[in-house]
C-alpha cells in the first residue's frame, strides 16, 4: 500500500528538544520519519514510500514511491530544512495539497493511501481571510490521514484543512516526545488492510492459492456486510479469455504481481506455470471477476458471504510473471471488451454445452452489434464488420465532444437516464485511466447547474454515483 510522509517545515521546528539539546523538533521527526519507514520495510519489502521533499525544479513534490529503505532515508536526510528559502517562500498545507493530488493521481481511485503529517505544533495564529483548501471527493475518503503532534493533541491552525477534508482523520499526541521506534510503531496501527493478499484463482475446475504484490488495500466502507474481526481475502474468477489487441483502454486503476503462495499445495504453482505460458503463446488476457469472501479453513472456495468487487484481466507481465490488474469499481463501461455482446462465468453454463466447432457454439456468443457510442464504423458496411475504437488518444476533440454530449443528456433526465449514466461512466473511467483529475473536478463542479430541481433523489444519487460525487 502507498505512504505519503511529510515533515511540517514551521520555523519554530528548529528548536531545541527540551530532553536533547543536541536535536532539534525538526530532526527529531526526520528519525520518525526514517524509524516508520524501517518498520514498514519489515512488514512488507514492497509497501511504496513517498517523502514530501524538493524537487528538480525546485518546488515541493512527493517524489517517485519507492520500496528501498536506503533511498528513502537519503531523501529524509535531504529535507530542506525550515530555514531554507524555499521553506519560509513556501506554506506547508498548500505545498502538501497539491502534491497529495498530484501523488493520488497515480493511483487513480481504487487504492487506499495513508498520509503522516510530522509536526512540532506551533500554535500559530488564525488568518481570516485565508483561502479554504479543498481537496476533491473523490480523495476525501480514500485517505488515512496521521498526524504526529509534538505539543500535544490540539494541532496548530495551519493543519486544520487535513482535519475538514480527510474523513478518516487522527491525531497522535506526542507531548512526551517518546523514543522513534515508538511513535513509529503508534503509526504502524494503521498499515493493517482490511482484506488479506492472499487470494483465490479460480480457472474452471482448477484452483490456486496467490499471493498479490503489493498487498492490495481497499476501503471497508465500499462493501457492505464484512463482519469486524474476520478476515477476507480476493476471490479471482477467470471467465474468458481475448486476444490483447481487442483490448481498446482498459479502465485500469491498479495492477498486482500475482505469485504462489509457498505455504499451500504445489499443484497451484503448476496451474500459474500454465496460464502463464498459454498467455505467452496465445498473446491473450485472461478476463476476471473479482470478489471478496471469507478467509476459511482448508483455503475452500465459499460462496455465501461472497461480495463483488469489480472486473480485472490477467496478463503477462515484464520479467515473466503475472500481472492482475483491477478496473475501476464504478467501471461500467466496456469499450476495452472489442466486438463481443456477451460475457459469462463459467457457471452461467452449468448443465450446457460450452464448445462446439460444427454447431459453432462458444463460451462467448457474439450476436449482431449494436452501434455504441464507443465505437466507430470503419466503412460503410454491415454491422459486425470491421470497427476502429473512439479514443481520445487520437481525436483532439474527443473530450470536448463526450463532455459536451454528457450535458445535453443531462437535460434530457430521466427519458435518456440510462444513456446518460452510460456515457457519464465511460467518460468519467477514461479521465481517471489517463490521470485527468482537472477534468473529473470539472464535470462534478458543473453537472449540478446542469441537472434538473424536479429529478427525484432515487436518480439524483445515481447520477452524483457515476460522477463519483457524495450525495449531501
Amino acid at each position: 500500500m502507498p505512504w505519503l510522509i511529510g515533515i511540517d517545515w514551521a520555523f519554530q521546528s528548529l528548536q531545541k528538544l527540551p530532553k536533547n539539546a543536541k536535536e532539534s523538533y525538526f530532526e527529531y521527526s526526520q528519525s520518525i520519519a526514517k524509524s516508520l519507514i524501517s518498520n514498514l520495510h519489515a512488514k512488507d519489502p514492497y509497501d511504496l514510500v513517498s517523502v514530501l521533499s524538493k524537487s528538480a525544479e525546485n518546488q515541493f513534490e512527493f517524489v517517485q514511491f519507492m520500496d528501498s529503505k536506503s533511498s528513502s532515508f537519503e531523501i529524509v536526510d535531504s529535507c530542506p530544512r525550515p530555514s531554507e528559502p524555499l521553506c519560509l517562500q513556501t506554506k506547508f498545507t498548500d505545498a502538501l495539497f497539491h502534491s497529495i493530488q498530484k501523488a493520488y493521481s497515480k493511483f487513480t481511485s481504487c487504492q487506499h493511501i495513508r498520509l503522516v503529517v510530522l509536526t512540532d505544533g506551533y500554535m500559530d495564529l488564525v488568518n481570516p481571510n485565508e483561502v479554504e483548501i479543498k481537496v476533491p471527493e473523490m480523495i476525501k475518503e480514500e485517505i488515512t490521514c496521521i498526524v504526529i503532534n509534538h505539543s500535544g493533541s490540539q494541532v496548530p491552525f495551519r493543519l486544520n484543512p487535513l482535519k475538514y477534508n480527510f474523513t478518516d482523520y487522527h491525531v497522535h499526541d506526542n507531548k512526551s516526545l517518546a523514543s522513534c521506534n515508538e511513535v513509529a510503531n503508534t503509526v504502524m496501527k494503521f498499515s493493517s488492510c482490511e482484506i488479506s493478499s492472499t487470494a483465490i484463482l479460480s480457472i474452471g475446475h482448477l484452483s490456486a492459492s496467490v499471493s498479490l504484490f503489493p498487498s492490495p488495500c481497499i476501503r471497508p466502507w465500499k462493501h457492505l456486510n464484512i463482519r469486524r474481526n474476520q478476515e477476507s481475502r480476493f476471490y479471482v474468477e477467470a471467465f474468458g479469455f481475448l486476444q490483447v489487441n481487442d483490448m481498446g483502454h482498459p479502465p485500469i486503476v491498479s495492477r498486482y504481481t500475482m505469485v504462489h503462495s509457498p505455504d499451500t499445495d504445489r499443484s497451484g504453482g503448476d496451474l500459474l506455470k500454465v496460464l502463464l505460458e498459454s498467455l505467452k503463446g496465445s498473446h491473450t488476457a485472461a478476463i476476471t471477476n473479482i470478489y471478496i469472501q471469507s478467509l476459511v479453513d482448508g483455503g475452500s472456495v465459499t460462496t455465501k458471504d461472497r461480495q463483488f468487487v469489480t472486473h480485472g484481466f490477467i496478463s503477462e507481465s515484464h520479467g515473466n510473471g503475472l500481472c492482475l490488474s483491477f478496473f475501476g469499481e464504478e467501471s461500467i463501461a466496456v469499450a476495452w471488451l472489442g466486438p463481443f455482446d456477451f460475457l459469462a462465468s463459467s457457471g452461467d453454463f452449468e448443465g450446457h454445452e460450452v464448445y462446439n466447432t460444427e454447431k459453432k457454439i462458444t463460451p462467448f456468443p457474439v450476436g449482431s452489434l449494436e452501434r455504441p457510442s464507443y465505437i466507430l464504423p470503419a466503412a460503410s458496411s454491415t454491422i459486425g464488420a470491421e470497427f476502429q475504437y473512439s479514443s481520445w488518444l487520437n481525436n483532439s476533440n474527443g473530450p470536448s465532444v463526450d463532455v459536451n454530449k454528457i450535458f445535453r443528456l443531462c437535460k434530457k433526465l430521466p427519458e435518456k437516464a440510462d444513456y446518460f449514466l452510460k456515457e457519464l461512466n465511460r467518460v468519467m473511467s477514461l479521465a481517471e485511466v489517463l490521470g485527468w483529475a482537472e477534468l473529473t473536478q470539472a464535470i462534478q463542479t458543473l453537472l449540478p447547474t446542469h441537472i434538473s430541481q424536479d429529478l427525484d433523489m432515487e436518480m439524483l444519487r445515481k447520477v452524483y454515483h457515476a460522477a463519483r460525487m457524495k450525495v449531501v
